[in-house]
């Protein structure tokens, strides 16, 4: 388990075909568009 504070304004990927986790920054101050 990742802690709290460390992954504040972090976006959380998970990669299901290669099992791989990853995060990178972002502004978690706003919504997400996404577009589907």
């Amino acid at each position: 388990m990742i802690g709290d504070i460390s992954m504040l304004d972090k976006l959380v990927i998970y990669d299901n075909e290669k099992q791989q986790i990853g995060w990178a920054p972002a502004n978690c101050n706003k919504l997400p568009s996404l577009s589907w």
